[in-house]
């Protein structure tokens, strides 16, 4: 199982050459159930300009972007996430959850992730179910869905933020 993650980022010069802006290892930070443990490894909240090599970090204020904006996150679910998401409803707009079925969630995103080790069991709102393995990518436009993780799994999932009807 993968225990850390590093963020290599280059950016462009004013030379019109490259050259690495960030090479660092990511600290992880565990879900207060325990469930989940993620690496934020990179975004912004408003569409960047390009080229850039800035040396400033990652903007992660927020779990999830602003319309327009970008997460990047490496996430490692073994098992039981359902508690972690019971209060986020409370403090992230857009976040929709259903109480008479834990877990099951929707936010105001477009969901990419890719699955990098282990199986996990995506199930959509309407109770179908497809599990993911390695190489699995699996996209979410904004719809009510839930993880199940019956092992250690680790995603990586680029969040793009959207607007919420």
């Amino acid at each position: 199982m993968i225990e850390r993650v590093r963020r290599v980022v280059i950016g462009a010069t004013q030379d019109s050459t490259s050259t690495t802006t960030h090479a660092e290892e990511v600290v992880p930070a565990p879900t207060e159930d325990g469930s989940m443990l993620s690496w934020p490894v990179w975004g912004w909240d408003r569409l960047p300009t390009v080229p850039r090599a800035e040396a400033a970090g990652p903007v992660q204020e927020a779990p999830f972007p602003a319309p327009g904006g970008v997460r990047v996150v490496a996430l490692r679910g073994h098992g039981g996430t359902e508690g972690a998401l019971e209060d986020l409803g409370q403090v992230l707009p857009g976040f929709v959850h259903d109480p008479d079925r834990p877990g099951m969630h929707a936010t105001a995103t477009i969901d990419i992730a890719l699955v990098i080790e282990g199986r996990a069991t995506i199930e959509a709102g309407d109770g179908t179910r497809t599990t993911l393995g390695p190489g699995d990518v699996y996209v979410c436009h904004g719809a009510l869905h839930r993880w199940h993780y019956d092992e250690p799994t680790h995603i990586v999932f680029v969040v793009v933020g959207a607007e919420h009807d």
